[in-house]
């Protein structure tokens, strides 16, 4: 009830004087005005020339028109803000076709602040310093300052400009990033860091601790459930890691106690086999057997290797996405040799969202 009395008051009011309407929500329109414009190429009053200019669209007839076909499925004020937004991206779409066409260099200026927000977003869960950060938004802006011709050819004018170039600057930053890591990682002596993965733990723009990174492999693996002990021992297979009886138990659960000793045979022959790209195939036959009673399968070795590649392909990817790193599959086999090293009860965990 109290909201449709408040429905019908403000649509009272606006139906009496738009301009008290505007006046007593002012705040708010204004609020809706700033998210919804980039206008970081004006001035204060050029500010205040386009807000008012955009108020004046919402008293033009076809705008006018809408409103009044207002009816009581919400409140008035929202139905008012709803067309406020779009009144607010259609100018800005038609100001940056302008701008695209005579201005361009203004038209990067005026997407700066898009260019600050994209690079937050990207990097909120790591430790960016202020000056990296800023650092890393001028490279965003430079970059497309430098794409002029083609963002020109490219664009399709039916598209939202803002949503183009916002994607096309999520782009270079993530570039910029993984130049900036794969820069580092070539610049180190992996042999002069036993156990580490090259590069993580001064990886200079992102700066990421190898403790976070092994954290969010951990999660990774946390996320594969019933899967995740085969998925460990598949890997311990195929990076040549040495095989423990718990490797094997953990996949049985409770059962896994009353079976150690049939482990011990294939324990012996798997630490003791050619640790070459050869002997791989030959590892996981002779871990097979213990993966099909697992699994109460009849899978054969190859299909266990190929499920292993795969997962490591998208465990790689999920690592690059997240991290904004460049893991190939040579540097994480590096990260397994520090997951390996703390698994299971050393993992360390950051506080940032993963």
């Amino acid at each position: 009830m109290e909201s449709r009395i408040m429905s019908s008051r403000d649509f009272e009011v606006w139906k009496a004087s738009p301009h008290n309407f505007y006046n007593q929500h002012r705040e708010l329109f204004q609020s809706i005005i700033g998210k919804n414009s980039f206008v970081h190429h004006r001035n204060g009053a050029g500010k205040a020339t386009w807000e008012n200019a955009l108020m004046l669209r919402m008293h033009s007839p076809e705008v006018a028109c809408r409103l009044k076909a207002f009816s009581s499925g919400s409140t008035f004020l929202v139905f008012y803000l709803a067309i406020l937004r779009e009144v607010v991206i259609a100018a800005n779409q038609e100001e940056d076709i302008i701008l695209l066409r005579d201005d361009f260099n203004t038209l990067i200026v005026k997407y700066q602040p898009m260019a600050e927000i994209v690079v937050c977003k990207l990097f909120s869960y790591q430790h960016l310093t202020d000056v990296s950060r800023n650092d890393v938004v001028q490279q965003v802006l430079t970059n497309l300052l430098g794409k002029r011709e083609a963002i020109l050819s490219s664009y399709d004018k039916k598209r939202l400009f803002r949503n183009f170039i916002w994607k096309i600057a999520e782009n270079e930053a993530k570039n910029i990033i993984k130049a900036e890591n794969k820069h580092n990682r070539a610049g180190m002596d992996i042999e002069s860091h036993p156990g580490k993965v090259p590069a993580l733990p001064n990886l200079g723009i992102n700066n990421l601790a190898i403790d976070d990174v092994v954290g969010y492999l951990h999660c990774k693996m946390l996320a594969y459930l019933h899967q995740r002990f085969k998925l460990l021992l598949c890997l311990k297979t195929l990076f040549d890691h040495i095989i423990f009886r718990d490797d094997f138990k953990m996949l049985f659960g409770g059962d896994g106690m009353a079976m150690e000793n049939e482990f011990e045979e294939i324990i012996v022959s798997l630490n003791n086999s050619e640790k070459s790209e050869s002997g791989k195939l030959q590892r996981f036959e002779l871990v097979r057997p213990v993966l099909n009673l697992a699994d109460r399968s009849t899978t054969d070795a190859s299909s266990y290797w190929r499920w292993t590649n795969y997962e490591i392909n998208k465990i790689i990817q999920f690592l690059n996405s997240r991290l904004m790193t460049d893991f190939d599959r040579e540097t994480f086999g590096y990260l397994l040799d520090s997951y390996f090293q703390n698994f299971p009860t050393e993992i360390h965990f950051s506080n940032r969202r993963l």
